[in-house]
């Protein structure tokens, strides 16, 4: 007499169906952790103390959320907000133990004109904040200077014209 789980009251006996061991992820040899390939480290920020972190040297000078409020006179709230609507980009790399902005994303008690719309396109193009900031702050042949450099020129068209073709 087989029973469903559901339908057992108190004092009837129960013929509950054998567990398949094939089932049982834990003695699945088709799973085994050694077989999955290991990640790679550059994926993830330098954790070491002595391990400076590359994007530490190419950004350069960083930002507290309290010292970015204070430079945009808002509440550090605020700066947490344009970070979510992608307005400016905040990542915590190993030079730090809390988020941080690049400094070169204010410019004279501002966000850098262009610079959310370029933020969306390279999230659009898959890109995440680690990369997008990488992007941002290396030496491209399609622009005289960093695209950084040229945003803040205000060559907000060269820029968002090369950003959204790496989404192609």
């Amino acid at each position: 007499m087989s029973t469903s789980r559901a339908a057992h009251t108190a004092g009837e006996p129960v013929d509950w169906p054998a567990e398949d061991p094939a089932e049982d992820p834990a003695e699945d040899p088709a799973e085994d952790p050694a077989d999955e390939p290991a990640e790679d480290p550059g994926d993830e920020p330098a954790d070491e103390p002595g391990e400076p972190d590359p994007l530490d040297t190419l950004v350069g000078e960083w930002l507290t959320v309290s010292e970015t409020a204070n430079t945009l006179r808002t509440s550090p709230n605020r700066v947490r907000q344009m970070v979510r609507e992608n307005a400016l980009a905040m990542l915590r790399t190993a030079g730090s133990r809390e988020p941080r902005v690049p400094a070169l994303m204010l410019q004279d008690g501002q966000v850098v004109k262009g610079l959310g719309g370029t933020l969306t396109l390279l999230g659009d193009a898959g890109y995440d904040t680690r990369e997008a900031l990488t992007w941002l702050f290396t030496a491209n042949d399609a622009f005289p200077a960093r695209p950084i450099d040229s945003l803040r020129s205000n060559r907000v068209r060269e820029v968002r014209r090369v950003a959204q073709a790496l989404g192609f």
